[in-house]
């Protein structure tokens, strides 16, 4: 008052409120910090995650959990970088007509055997080894730093007795191929699996179970496969203009001389190579699984034949057609055996098929059943090669077989061996008892023929009477009268 202080008036508000406020915004923001930390922390966390599982789907097999082919690829290119100067060897095993296998029985029977394989193969890998599954049905060990090839052939000759375990009672073979990298200049993975792969193909030359080193002059081989693989698959595209074409075997009943069948073989005329032998593209067809087509077209082409007999009333004449065990394994064979023949016209009276025992082997009901049914429909059912295979005495009794064929092993005995030695005439025998009709294959001499005949065989064909002939030809043999006379055989 009057310029003098007296007092102060303080109008105030209390902050508690204010405060309050600004806390709870503070927390809500940490909070919403650390929630942000913590979903940048899991995001970062999955994406590694994903790309560690993407990692190991790149460089694993999603079955076996093995190293794979890009794994191998990497490892072998690094080496063949740094110049490894170390001694190096790529062995790989194959498992032969796997695909089938799966078609067969489905894909989780072949992933089990896989796995099963993958696990013995394992203990095999030791020391400078390592194991890596290429593909479905081929694994391959890098090895380093090996002392000789001696111990590459022993890493081959284990891998194959594993193999042979695990595989004996499959419709599957095991084949090894190996690569040794000195002195080969190889500057590529790819490349030497390429030669692995080349020396597979010869192994399997050898018989179902087989190992092999790659060599340079294999790679001819290999072209001419290729070849072959083409003008089969041309064949099956076009069969009215293809080089595959059927010769006639003919059957000769051994009481009167007469023809009384035919078997038909399958012959490729290539265009590049002329002339190739059936074992030959029967084998090129069965390892680029064209077999089961083929033997379709096989039999389609035999009906046609069968047809011709039929429509000339030469009665009493049938086609025989040999069938593989892969195509008989097909949940479709039976349907497709009899749309075949009845596409052809051809009575099913007229067609025999001829099996191996070997494909009793996996299913013994399921492949009887299919052949009672093919019988029932008149087809008839030969068992070939009889005494070489896997069926025991006391068994061929239940097969649903209407005759049996010896095998050329045994009558090429009938020359070389002490006669009371030689079981033909047991076999005959014991094959009458079943009422089974009985041939004898691969008769190429007189005394050959007059065994046979003492013996009680039924029927026989070889070059004793006759090689295989042309259509033409046979339907010729056929209105002469059928009766083909004993000849000396031609050595070619």
């Amino acid at each position: 008052m009057k310029g003098e202080v007296i007092g102060r008036l303080i109008l105030g508000h209390d902050l508690a409120e204010t405060d309050a406020l600004i806390r709870y915004v503070s927390n809500v923001w940490v909070v919403a910090l650390v929630l942000i930390y913590v979903m940048i922390a899991v995001m970062v966390y999955s994406g590694y995650q994903r790309n560690r599982i993407l990692s190991h789907y790149a460089y694993f097999d999603m079955v076996s959990g093995m190293p794979n082919r890009r794994y191998f690829a990497e490892c072998v290119a690094e080496d063949l970088a740094r110049g490894e100067k170390a001694p190096r060897a790529v062995v790989v095993a194959n498992l032969a007509n796997f695909k089938m296998l799966n078609a067969s029985y489905g894909c989780q029977y072949g992933e089990r055997l896989v796995q099963l394989i993958l696990a013995h193969l394992s203990r095999v890998c030791i020391g400078r080894c390592r194991l890596f599954h290429l593909s479905v049905d081929r694994f391959a060990f890098y090895v380093g730093d090996y002392t000789s090839r001696e111990e590459l052939i022993g890493l081959g000759g284990r891998v194959l007795g594993l193999l042979k375990d695990e595989l004996s009672s499959q419709p599957v073979g095991g084949n090894v191929g190996i690569v040794e990298l000195q002195g080969g200049g190889y500057r590529d993975p790819d490349e030497i699996l390429r030669n692995a792969f080349i020396a597979i193909d010869q192994a399997s030359r050898q018989g179902r179970f087989g190992y092999c080193f790659f060599d340079r002059s294999m790679e001819g081989a290999v072209q001419r496969e290729d070849q072959i693989e083409r003008e089969l698959r041309q064949a099956l595209a076009d069969p009215e203009q293809s080089q595959v074409f059927l010769v006639f075997q003919p059957k000769i009943d051994l009481a009167d001389d007469r023809i009384v069948g035919f078997e038909a073989l399958a012959r490729l005329n290539s265009e590049v190579f002329g002339p190739v032998s059936p074992m030959e593209f029967v084998e090129v067809a069965e390892k680029k699984m064209l077999i089961v087509p083929l033997s379709n077209l096989i039999l389609r082409m035999a009906g046609r034949f069968a047809r011709i007999l039929e429509d000339r009333g030469l009665d009493g004449v049938k086609v025989a057609v040999n069938i593989s065990g892969l195509q008989l394994l097909r949940d479709d064979f039976t349907d497709t055996v009899l749309r075949l023949v009845g596409e052809s016209g051809a009575p099913a009276s007229r067609i025999e098929l001829e099996i191996t025992e070997s494909v009793f082997l996996n299913d013994y009901d399921l492949v009887n059943g299919r052949l009672q049914r093919l019988r029932e429909n008149g087809i008839e059912i030969m068992l070939d090669d009889f005494g070489v295979g896997y069926s025991s005495l006391s068994r061929v009794r239940d097969l649903c077989i209407d005759a049996v064929k010896i095998d050329k092993s045994f009558v090429d005995r009938i020359l070389s061996e002490e006669k009371e030695r030689i079981v033909i005439p047991d076999i005959i025998s014991m094959c009458h008892r079943l009422d089974y009709k009985v041939v004898a294959e691969g008769v190429e001499t007189a005394e050959q023929k007059d065994y046979l005949l003492q013996a009680g065989c039924d029927v026989m064909q070889g070059y004793l009477y006759s090689k295989p002939l042309s259509q033409d030809e046979a339907l010729k043999c056929l209105q002469a009268g059928g009766i083909l006379h004993a000849t000396a055989p031609d050595p070619a």
